[in-house]
């Protein structure tokens, strides 16, 4: 395959115009002193002569429009695709300077096919240089492969470039401590009035600078100024399209280059003090009044400081940037382009806490554009910015330009354009926790690009959280030539992602938005602005579709139904009556209109049509608003030959057990699947149903392919017993018949729903876990015998989560089993569940070493005692076991366990003032509160009383480990009488690299989502599940071939069942090994009378929305998993939020009470 890549791209690239070519090359094959290294690059060598000639020829911009050049040049893109673009010439140059550096050249141009995609270009001492963006094509970049070559060259995405390296946060990284000047007036214009104004720029290069360019005398100066050509050059590419601005470097700007043992003015290489020397020496070498903004260049530590404001004053020089390899686009777009923002008037736009401006931080976390702090500023939304200004910089920027200082001295250089004229959205009001789109249309000379960004500056909690009512959810992206955006963007709403930089609003606030629309050509753009305000209605939403979502299977042809939860918005001051109805038959990539003006109901019919598909998806969305939302997985439509027909699938159990003293009614859903153009409308019937109990369906009549949900009521007015009944359904068509037994217990439920350890455990003291149920009582048992006639350990309390207080044998059999307590309802006590297990691989050792005194004499005073390990492995989890220590006076000691590899974890220090002696096991999972003093049991776990022990996470078990002990004090002696290890250990689980494996349960499915990173003979993967506790009843999902990035959607599991999956991964030669385990549930996120906890898992906060007692209030506790409540508070009606910024991480349970009911919640703390 390498051969035939090669021998096509090079077909392709030979056929280039005017005897110009790129011929393919393969880089790790070459070798030279490469500056800019990528991930991903393809290499390319080519004629220089002929290139430069081909440069050369082309018009200068004052002669002929970009758009109508002779002279064309083709470029290969990253994946090695040519691209034909008409150039003209310009000046980043002065022009006078021309002759002393001849080598030197600029140009840009345009891709007639493809108006919106540009390109800025040089020729210098260094080589060819390349820029494309726009036209909703990737951007990629042309650069020399190696410094001194000009023949080599390596074309790479702009997603493929990365810092070279990147420095630990701290706002001085890139300080830019502002010099402040006053606010400009507000004017009439706020985004341009579309002239391309010039700029003079001086550019300053110290000897830093200079030398890292290879320049150590004035001899070497066309090597600096081709450095800072090629700087300028890339900078114009954004500020003519955002700004309406172009620089011109000033003449004989070499006479402020400095090198090594020259004349250097500059006091040192900080841009503190290169900012405040920088104007001066502008004014010396090149006279006052020459230039219009300057700046200077070093190389460094990474940062910059600019004055705000500065361009066209006094101190037009007051700008500094530094970076360890200055050239490319993380010294010119993350560095350079954002001090001489600020110079033009630009403020930060982080929302993030760190040198954040209250009136332009709208972007959220560190922002991603050029005016934020991307990477360098934690939460970081990524860690390089992207090259365009968010469209409050563009406001600022353009006022100082026209109505600020800015406005005195920039030389006017093209009038060609004209302002686009925007279409104006109005504002809406939204329901809560559902997906929008804003969308326009604008008129313009030029090719029209969009971008909606948030435009609320207040701070709000980062990451954002749908709960906050202040500052932005939505990050901002690049401008593109469609005038929709979706949020989030439609690729997370179709695949059920959550991304978390863009969050959708939980409670009432207002979200503004601003459209920055620029019109553009070859030479520059200019902008026009709209802005439009969201209310959002937290009484209302999340709107979802509810059908299909559940795998279904259409025929082409058929009238299909749709479903919908309204969610309140058909009435209100929301009222939205009617809605559209778009299909995609490509998984969620493309939606066409299917139907339009239909009720806001929650119900309509459809034509399906004739279009085959096994990726389809549904749209609902407000006409005459802007809220929407995505049927949550992918549905089949299939042929409407044959026979018409219909299969019915249970999505519930269809034998459900319960006493029923909480709840009155039972809900079942039915999936039915057309085949064959069945249509006709199926009516439903119970029959067999009992005196005292009714049915009833939601819809009355399904349509083939669609979701039925049959509700049986008056279960708590019937005794005891077993209720059997029959779903039928019949139409023209089809007809079909449904078993359902309802039981009702008189106090024997069924047990609790088993959740670890299942299978293999990860430790010889594994936490039994059970899904609360909110009953009053957990007991837990565990045995070494099936029939349980051995019990090992057994406790009954509060919390569905027990640890046993001793170790078990590692990867031994066990047996644990769980059941709930009801005291004060009917039900009493439920069945026993039952879960076998294997212990995990964690191993004991003890040392046989005589006891080591402890010398009571001056201090200070030092014992150890060793313990030799010859076993191998990587340790995954270590505990100090049976720490027995004789010693008065306890508050003398520092205790440390020193492994093997030197790495020294201080487990106890100078605690517990004069009491005596310790015995006790040290376990990070032991409970916070089980430390007492003196800490003495057999049975005893506590805590690290300083370091964790995962500190020797990852180590090699084998060799010798040493416990220390420090005593501080004379008179009180002592001794180590012995202590152990235990160790769990590595297992290698899979041939492949896993970069990740997630299983999430979404509405009406679970999501499996993995990827890997290496993968050797991989023939595939086979989706395994089984329920949680019944750990023999793994079912083969289905197969998924080897690829790179992998997900697969079981449909197929029920409401309710919290499932374990795992991936049975097969080699080519046939052998099998399995990933670990995942676990999910449907609807796990969204449980019980309306709570959301979101995000969750989460940070220091968790979100909630509550729809309980509309007048009242709900307690709540917070119980960890050893069962111990840490926190309680109230729920608010609508929502808000609980703060764990004072818990650990770790699994919690949030239980709430009320008259009616006690429910429990799992909570993850990360």
């Amino acid at each position: 395959m390498r051969t035939l890549f090669l021998l096509t791209v090079s077909v392709f690239l030979c056929t280039s115009l005017d005897a110009q070519s790129w011929q393919p090359i393969e880089i790790d094959k070459t070798e030279g002193d490469r500056r800019i290294v990528v991930k991903n690059a393809l290499g390319l060598s080519t004629d220089p002569a002929a290139l430069q000639t081909l440069l050369r020829r082309a018009p200068h911009e004052r002669d002929a429009r970009a758009e109508e050049s002779p002279v064309s040049l083709t470029l290969p893109d990253a994946a090695g695709q040519l691209t034909t673009f008409r150039i003209v010439a310009y000046d980043v140059m002065a022009p006078a300077d021309q002759p002393r550096f001849p080598n030197i050249g600029t140009w840009y141009g345009i891709n007639p096919a493809r108006p919106g995609q540009t390109i800025f270009l040089d020729w210098t001492e260094r080589g060819f240089h390349a820029s494309v963006s726009g036209g909703g094509q990737a951007a990629f970049y042309v650069d020399p492969l190696y410094r001194g070559n000009d023949q080599l060259y390596q074309v790479y995405a702009r997603s493929a470039a990365t810092a070279p390296e990147h420095l630990p946060f701290s706002c001085q990284t890139k300080a830019d401590a502002l010099w402040e000047a006053p606010e400009l007036p507000a004017g009439p214009k706020r985004l341009g009035d579309c002239v391309l104004r010039q700029y003079t720029l001086a550019v300053s290069a110290t000897v830093a600078y200079t030398t890292y360019h290879g320049a150590t005398t004035a001899a070497g100066a066309a090597l600096v100024q081709s450095a800072v050509v090629t700087s300028v050059n890339r900078l114009n590419q954004v500020f003519t399209r955002d700004l309406s601005l172009r620089l011109q470097l000033v003449p004989n700007n070499d006479n402020v280059y400095f090198y090594a043992g020259g004349n250097n003015p500059f006091s040192s290489n900080d841009v503190g003090d290169l900012i405040d020397e920088n104007t001066g020496v502008l004014n010396n070498r090149l006279g006052a009044g020459t230039y219009d903004l300057g700046h200077v260049y070093t190389q460094g530590g990474n940062n910059g400081v600019a004055a705000l404001r500065s361009g066209c004053t006094g101190f037009a020089g007051a700008g500094a940037t530094s970076h360890s390899r200055p050239e490319n686009d993380p010294f010119v777009i993350d560095y350079v382009a954002h001090e001489m923002g600020h110079q033009l008037g630009g403020n930060h736009t982080q929302n993030n806490d760190c040198n954040y401006s209250s009136s332009a931080g709208m972007e959220p976390g560190s922002a991603s554009s050029i005016m934020g702090y991307a990477g360098i500023c934690s939460p970081n939304v990524q860690n390089q910015s992207d090259d365009y200004f968010h469209g409050r910089s563009i406001e600022e920027i353009t006022t100082f330009l026209e109505l600020g200082n800015g406005g005195s001295c920039a030389t006017v250089v093209d009038m060609s354009l004209a302002n686009p004229v925007v279409v104006a959205v109005p504002d809406h009001l939204i329901p809560a926790g559902t997906p929008f789109v804003l969308e326009t249309s604008a008129t313009g000379n030029g090719t029209l690009s969009y971008n909606w960004e948030q435009y609320d500056a207040a701070q709000g909690p980062m990451p954002p959280v749908g709960t906050s009512t202040v500052g932005p959810l939505f990050r901002s992206f690049a401008a593109t030539e469609e005038g929709a955006r979706y949020f989030p963007q439609l690729s997370a709403v179709v695949a059920g992602e959550d991304p978390e930089w863009e969050e959708l609003p939980l409670v009432d606030r207002t979200l503004n938005f601003r459209l920055t629309a620029i019109n553009r050509n070859a030479a520059y753009g200019c902008a026009s602005e709209d802005n439009v305000r969201l209310t959002v209605d937290a009484d209302r939403g999340p709107f979802t579709v509810t059908d299909p979502s559940n795998g279904n299977r259409w025929s082409a042809g058929q009238i299909a139904q749709i479903q919908w939860d309204v969610a309140g918005t058909d009435a209100g001051a929301l009222n939205s009556p009617t809605v559209r109805v778009l299909l995609s038959t490509d998984g969620g990539l493309n939606f066409q209109p299917l139907a339009s003006g239909l009720p806001n109901t929650g119900y309509a019919e459809v034509q399906v049509p004739g279009t085959l598909s096994n990726a389809a998806r549904i749209m609902v969305r407000s006409e005459g608003n802007v809220f929407f939302n995505v049927s949550s997985q992918d549905f089949s439509i299939g042929t409407s030959s044959g026979t018409p027909s219909v299969a019915v699938t249970a999505l519930d159990p269809t034998e459900v057990s319960d006493c029923f003293v909480s709840t009155d009614e039972v809900s079942l859903r039915f999936l039915t699947a057309s085949s064959g153009g069945a249509t006709a409308p199926i009516a439903l019937s119970v029959t067999g149903l009992a005196p005292g109990l009714t049915a009833s369906f939601s819809p009355a009549t399904v349509r083939p392919g669609g979701v039925f949900t049959l509700r049986i009521s008056g279960l708590s007015s019937v005794p005891a017993g077993t209720y059997p009944g029959q779903v039928k359904g019949g139409s023209t068509e089809t007809n079909f018949t449904q078993n359902f037994t309802v039981t009702k217990t008189s106090g024997a439920l069924a047990g609790p729903l088993a959740l670890s350890p299942v299978g293999q455990a990860e430790d010889t003291r594994p936490t039994l876990r059970v899904q609360p149920t909110g009953a009053d009582a957990y007991n837990f048992e565990i045995s070494d015998q099936p029939d349980f006639s051995n019990i090992l350990f057994s406790f009954t309390g509060p919390d569905p989560s027990y640890t046993p207080p001793g170790y078990l044998n590692a990867e031994s059999p066990y047996f644990w089993r769980a059941r709930t307590i009801d005291v004060n309802t009917n039900c009493g006590s439920s069945e026993w569940t039952v879960s076998p297990f294997l212990a995990g691989p964690c191993f004991q050792f003890f040392s046989t070493a005589a006891p080591a005194p402890i010398s009571s004499g001056p201090p200070p005073q030092s014992a150890n005692m060793a313990l030799a390990i010859a076993q191998m492995g990587q340790i995954t989890d270590l505990d100090l076991v049976s720490l027995d220590i004789t010693h008065t006076y306890l508050s003398d000691l520092a205790i440390e366990l020193v492994s093997p590899a030197g790495t020294a974890a201080v487990i106890f220090n100078e605690e517990c003032g004069s009491v005596n002696n310790i015995l006790a096991t040290f376990d990070d999972e032991a409970a916070e509160d089980a430390f007492n003093c003196p800490p003495i049991g057999n049975d005893l776990f506590v805590r690290s009383r300083g370091d964790l022990l995962s500190a020797f996470d990852g180590e090699s078990l084998q060799g010798n480990w040493t416990v220390v002990v420090n005593d501080g004090a004379d008179q009180d002696g002592g001794a180590i009488n012995g202590f152990g290890i235990k160790a769990c250990l590595e297992a290698n689980v899979l041939p492949v690299t896993f970069v990740s494996f997630t299983a999430r349960g979404r509405k009406s499915d679970i999501l499996l989502r993995w990827a890997t990173e290496q993968e050797t003979a991989n023939r595939g993967f086979f989706p395994e599940r089984t329920p949680v506790g019944q750990p023999g009843a793994w079912r083969e999902l289905g197969f998924v071939a080897a690829g790179a990035d992998y997900s697969f959607v079981d449909s197929t599991a029920l409401p309710g069942q919290e499932y374990l999956y795992r991936l049975r991964q097969v080699d080519l030669d046939g052998t099998v090994t399995y990933s670990e385990l995942r676990m999910a549930q449907i609807g796990a996120a969204t449980v019980g009378a309306g709570l959301l906890l979101y995000p969750n898992p989460a940070r220091e906060t968790v979100a909630y929305r509550w729809a309980g007692p509309s007048s009242g209030q709900t307690p709540y506790r917070l119980t960890d998993a050893w069962g111990r409540v840490v926190q309680t508070g109230i729920l608010y009606a609508g929502g808000g939020s609980i703060a764990l910024d004072q818990r650990a991480a770790g699994v919690y349970y949030l239980t709430l009470t009320s008259a009616e009911r006690q429910e429990t919640f799992r909570l993850i703390r990360l």
